[in-house]
């Protein structure tokens, strides 16, 4: 079967392209919007075909001969509502959508129309709505890390159930094989919900040394991100992720991950040591 992995450069896509070679039966296309680009990243193992939301024309030929379609969306609603009826017009048996626990059940928001539309479309679906990455910590959460041995968060001390990407594309993969999952609106986090504090201490235990996490007010978050060049946008939507955070929206536990996975999903003291390359200096 044919998967059009669209964002097969971003944190899930490129997981998911890496681990296909275990399942012979998925045979990727990567739908991305910057063939050179991708082709750099992704190396020449993958079929790649230019999908852009921002051009509809690309729509047809990405969808050509495609079984499956796994994406995620950072653009408009609207953008996505055309594509998905040009999934419609094609000959796609499923989508999977990987949405966000914190925002995808909250109406007005992005992911919820996203959702909103694919369960009113004419294409069986699944939806998953992971929890915060843990790969977050090594990448904009973590630049810090190596240089001051401390990562910023408007976080608080609430708990945050996480999860590894790498579960995250094990899941979708595994999915894809069944049709059990059809039709579900799925959570995914690891198997227990911890502290940035705790984070900090796993990181710590991986790298040798102390790491800190340092809990900012929104506005302090908002000025040390600033003068690290940040938007004022982009740190205003950050903070509303993070309110959502702290109200402890994101605490609780979701035993479907482990179900699917058929294993226990990989731990925070997992993610910290195999990423280890990543602390140290």
């Amino acid at each position: 079967m044919k998967l059009l992995v669209i964002g097969a450069t971003g944190k899930i896509g490129s997981e998911i392209a890496r681990q296909s070679a275990a399942y012979p039966d998925i045979d990727i296309i990567a739908g991305v919007r910057d063939l050179v680009k991708a082709r750099t990243f992704l190396g020449d193992d993958y079929e790649l075909r230019r999908l852009d939301f921002d051009d509809p024309s690309t729509f047809e030929y990405a969808l050509d001969g495609v079984d499956m379609v796994f994406f995620v969306a950072v653009v408009a609603a609207e953008k996505v509502a055309v594509f998905l009826d040009a999934v419609a017009q094609s000959n796609v048996q499923r989508v999977t959508f990987s949405s966000g626990r914190t925002t995808g059940d909250v109406e007005g928001m992005s992911l919820f129309k996203i959702e909103q539309l694919i369960r009113e479309g004419q294409t069986p679906y699944v939806i998953f709505r992971p929890g915060w990455f843990m790969q977050n910590f090594h990448t904009w959460i973590g630049a810090t890390i190596k240089e001051e041995d401390a990562f910023y968060l408007p976080a608080g001390e609430t708990k945050t159930a996480f999860i590894d990407v790498r579960d995250i594309a094990t899941a979708c993969l595994k999915s894809f094989l069944t049709k059990e999952y059809l039709g579900q609106t799925i959570g995914l986090t690891c198997g227990e919900s911890i502290t940035h504090t705790e984070v900090a201490a796993a990181i710590s235990e991986a790298a040798g040394r102390e790491v800190r996490y340092v809990a900012l007010s929104s506005e302090e978050y908002t000025k040390t991100m600033m003068e690290r060049g940040w938007t004022k946008n982009a740190c205003d939507y950050t903070n509303m992720l993070y309110d959502y955070v702290r109200a402890g929206k994101e605490d609780h536990v979701d035993p479907a991950l482990g179900e699917i996975l058929g294993r226990r999903p990989y731990t925070i003291q997992d993610y910290a040591r195999d990423y280890q390359a990543h602390w140290l200096k």
